[in-house]
């Protein structure tokens, strides 16, 4: 499952988590990629305030870890 697709499945939860699956719903540019580097340069060059990059980063040790934990 691709980290967009995990992602939407929090869009409902009142979280940072479902902050920012929200906004990455809302962005049609956000990248599609496996890369956390990619998606945090993008989001830095976007100007994300330090609590979206924070959710981000926590966002992405739980969506690694549940792909980890599947295999």
């Amino acid at each position: 499952m691709t980290f967009t697709k995990w992602l939407k499945n929090h869009k409902d939860d009142n979280t940072p988590l479902g902050d920012l699956a929200r906004d990455v719903s809302e962005d049609k540019d956000f990248p599609k990629t496996k890369s956390s580097n990619k998606i945090l340069e993008y989001l830095e060059s976007k100007g994300a305030c330090d609590g979206a990059i924070s959710a981000f980063k926590d966002a992405w040790k739980l969506y690694t870890a549940e792909q980890n934990s599947n295999q």
